[in-house]
């Protein structure tokens, strides 16, 4: 029985898995669909996903591979491709949402949503957050159909509807609707960077993947107070208030620094130079940003009319070793002595566990991009936004964040921005890495 073992796992990991697909073909037609997919707008609000539901579907029945299609609300529709293999343990999903960001026409370089190109990059709204990566999917199970690859393990892929606020119509309501037909042992989604700046100072070559992310924690405070005229200042000033209570809740959120965490220990350690960015800085402490204020009487506000309502509107992130309902104690404390000072939590996401990355699949993944790159860092880590995957981590999921493509800081900064774009000379190499991770992964038994 030792012997038969040992023949197996030498025939599927020391001699390779026979021919491989035409890369270059493959790189094209990447581009090209991805170009396709960039035209379909999606944006969320409202999370439209009819269209792309349906561009993936085609992409999918042309290939014969089985797809089905599930409408969780009006316009909000998750689609679900399937290879089986062999046996049905390990399986694996493939995550990506069809949704993305709204973007301002005026304020880009190019139409958000033309996929023009220019200067050697892919500009549109989903380039890099996450269509692209949805088409690296797509291929993938495409190639390994097309090559009659023989799966030990099921590849699955979900395209989910409204990642961009929450996944409430999206993964969050598969995993509650759907978990036989989404279940998996591992996953693969967004929140992964190939880069030689954004994580390392030295200008190593870092493919972070991630294994967890930070908690969100959406809220907003409310002030109240006496409104009157602004030539006479009043003691209970909402505006005050709110300033009080924002002043204190920064302070407490800086004062608590760095976060001891043992993912971060592994992370310093396969890369002990860090680089320093907002990016960095940002996994490694709860966060908080004010993202909007608002009060005054009248539009445009009166200059002399003191209101009676304050608001702002919170982000925290916080640290998986931050425990969500002592922080919220932490914030009622703190302003146990402010009166007319409430604050409503909007969106919360906890617990946020930690996947295991000494698994076959991590170890697939090290493997793929040491074929591409042989001098790159591999390295588990955290991202400080929110993912599909973190729903599927709460069902006992290892969930990694893999992005194969290599960016600078500026292109991984440019997600949600305006002038969210990929080079085009990366959609060859990121595209063999994921399909030999994949493919290693599946065959082997």
């Amino acid at each position: 029985m030792h012997k038969q073992w040992f023949a197996a796992f030498f025939l599927s990991v020391c001699l390779p898995l026979g021919a491989e697909p035409d890369f270059k073909a493959l790189g094209q037609q990447a581009l090209k669909l991805s170009r396709d997919y960039i035209r379909i707008g999606s944006v969320n609000p409202p999370a439209d996903t009819r269209q792309t539901a349906a561009f993936l579907e085609k992409l999918f029945q042309q290939e014969g591979i089985p797809v089905r299609l599930y409408e969780s609300s009006p316009g909000h529709v998750n689609l679900l491709a399937h290879l089986k293999g062999s046996s049905n343990e390990g399986r694996l999903l493939l995550v990506n949402h069809m949704d993305v960001v709204p973007a301002d026409a005026s304020r880009w370089p190019v139409d958000p949503f033309s996929a023009a190109l220019k200067d050697g990059f892919l500009y549109g709204r989903g380039a890099i957050d996450m269509k692209t990566t949805g088409i690296f999917q797509a291929l993938t199970l495409i190639a390994l159909k097309r090559e009659k690859v023989p799966l030990k393990r099921d590849v699955l892929f979900l395209a989910s509807a409204d990642e961009e606020s929450g996944g409430e119509h999206g993964a969050q309501w598969m995993i509650q609707h759907h978990w036989e037909d989404v279940r998996a042992d591992y996953a693969l989604d967004e929140g992964g960077f190939g880069t030689p700046d954004l994580l390392s100072a030295d200008g190593s070559l870092i493919f972070g993947v991630s294994v967890a992310e930070k908690k969100v924690l959406w809220a907003q405070v409310t002030a109240v107070g006496t409104s009157g005229h602004g030539s006479q200042p009043v003691a209970d000033n909402a505006n005050d208030r709110l300033r009080e209570a924002l002043n204190r809740l920064d302070a407490m959120v800086k004062a608590k620094g760095q976060v001891q965490s043992s993912l971060l220990d592994e992370f310093r350690r396969r890369c002990p130079a860090m680089a320093d960015n907002k990016f960095t800085r940002a996994i490694q402490r709860d966060t908080l940003s004010i993202t909007s204020l608002r009060s005054g009487v009248g539009e445009p506000p009166k200059v002399n009319v003191i209101p009676s309502k304050a608001e702002a509107t919170l982000d925290f992130r916080l640290m998986p070793e931050t425990q969500l309902q002592p922080f919220l104690t932490q914030i009622e404390k703190l302003w146990s002595d402010l009166e007319g000072v409430s604050l409503q939590v909007l969106h919360a996401t906890d617990p946020t566990p930690v996947s295991d990355y000494n698994t076959p699949l991590f170890a697939n993944i090290e493997k793929a991009v040491r074929q591409e790159y042989p001098q790159a860092v591999v390295t588990p880590y955290l991202v400080p936004f929110g993912t599909d995957s973190n729903g599927f981590r709460q069902k006992g999921v290892k969930a990694y964040g893999l992005g194969t493509a290599v960016l600078d800081a500026s292109i991984v900064a440019s997600m949600h921005s305006d002038a969210e774009r990929i080079p085009v000379d990366q959609f060859e190499p990121a595209l063999r890495i994921y399909y030999r991770c994949v493919a290693g992964y599946a065959t082997s038994p």
